[in-house]
């Protein structure tokens, strides 16, 4: 479960979108939904599209899972988001549902707001 996590935290590192939808069938199901507390999307394209905001507003970070833990088709992991320049920002943790082929489903990011209404 650890792999599937880690290819979707690089997705989001991944400025060539051909490349980060190709990253996406490899982790995420077609019908995936994602929610965090500044965004919900469905489906790739809208991933894709929040995923580039999130690069332009915060360039050069990256997510680096840190734990899994998963029973029952659902997975919680552990992450830790880092800049080229400051090294380890904030924590956070990500909940997520595992369909029948091993790909995330449904994912809900949690972390703290303060340090993107800083930016």
């Amino acid at each position: 479960m650890k792999k599937i996590w880690d290819e979707y935290a690089l997705s989001w590192s991944e400025t060539d979108e051909t490349a980060r939808l190709k990253i996406f069938a490899s982790c995420l199901g077609e019908a995936i939904a994602y929610c965090d507390p500044m965004m919900n999307t469905s489906g790739y394209e809208e991933l894709s599209g929040y995923m580039n905001g999130f690069q332009q507003q915060l360039p050069g970070h990256r997510f680096v899972i840190d734990e899994v833990m998963a029973h029952n088709g659902r997975c919680l992991a552990k992450w830790t988001l880092s800049s080229q320049e400051h090294g380890a920002v904030h924590e956070g943790t990500s909940f997520a549902e595992v369909g029948e082929d091993g790909r995330l489903t449904n994912i809900t990011g949690f972390f703290p707001m303060e340090y993107y209404a800083a930016r």
